[in-house]
């Protein structure tokens, strides 16, 4: 991103969040995704944005079932 910026003062940049796998999944873990995000809002500067899907993730998940949420009850949002 710093090489881009500095040929294009106008640039913005968004960061985005990853979303929770489904607890069967071992690969990702909700603490790492967490981990993640907050090293994401750790680069956010002038410019930047975060979009922090796994803050919106949590609280879906308040509400509805993760089998719910993913289109392959994997990794996938249904949409």
């Amino acid at each position: 991103m710093n090489g881009s910026a500095s040929h294009n003062r106008t640039s913005y940049y968004c960061v985005i969040g990853d979303y929770y796998s489904t607890p069967g999944y071992t690969f990702q873990s909700k603490a790492n995704t967490r981990l993640y995000r907050d090293e994401l809002h750790a680069l956010v500067a002038p410019g930047m944005a975060l979009a922090d899907v796994t803050a919106i993730w949590e609280r879906l998940l308040q509400h509805k079932d993760d089998l719910d949420l993913t289109g392959n009850g994997l990794n996938h949002p249904d949409g």
